[in-house]
């Protein structure tokens, strides 16, 4: 299932991208349904690439109420792969939740684009897809059967933060704005 979000940012794209790939720890506070981030790895692949692999641990609020009692927090737990380049103000990811990572994909490009009035377009684009066949006691044909829910119902869980996120890098701009 391919999914896109796009928010404007009234600063400059430049800022933008740089919150982005460098700043993201201090936007998390600013993210409904992740408490925390932790960079794990970060190395420099080649003049204006790096790779980063980030640790998102989310909020129990963020599950279902009705499956909050059955979730462990470390099903809250995923990880990020991000290759950015700078040349072209995006990133290549995909995430994975050690806990479910047998049973779903999820990967795309995220793009931070001029808008023309000295802003930017923050553009992530992805696609998710399941593999409820992978789960174990789910008959093969039923699997197939349930795949197109199982994705709808895993994007509406996944498309909150990922949606949040560029909202929250204009808030906290606005925020430092301010303070100056």
């Amino acid at each position: 299932m391919k999914f896109e979000f796009k928010e404007k940012i009234h600063h400059p794209r430049a800022r933008v991208y740089d919150v982005l790939k460098n700043g993201l720890a201090e936007v998390v506070p600013l993210v409904p349904n992740v408490k925390s981030l932790k960079v794990i790895e970060r190395h420099e692949i080649g003049k204006g690439e790096t790779k980063i692999v980030n640790e998102w641990h989310g909020a129990p609020e963020g599950a279902p109420a009705l499956i909050r009692p059955l979730i462990k927090p470390e099903m809250h737990v995923w990880r990020d792969y991000a290759h950015w380049i700078d040349a072209e103000s995006l990133v290549h990811w995909r995430f994975e939740a050690p806990m479910f990572k047998h049973f779903y994909t999820c990967k795309g490009t995220n793009f931070v684009e001029d808008d023309g009035k000295g802003g930017a377009i923050v553009r992530l684009t992805g696609e998710l897809l399941t593999y409820p066949e992978k789960i174990p006691g789910v008959p093969k044909m039923l699997a197939k059967k349930i795949a197109p829910t199982v994705e709808k119902w895993l994007l509406n869980l996944v498309s909150p933060n990922l949606a949040e996120m560029p909202r929250a890098v204009g808030v906290y701009l606005d925020n430092q704005e301010k303070s100056r």
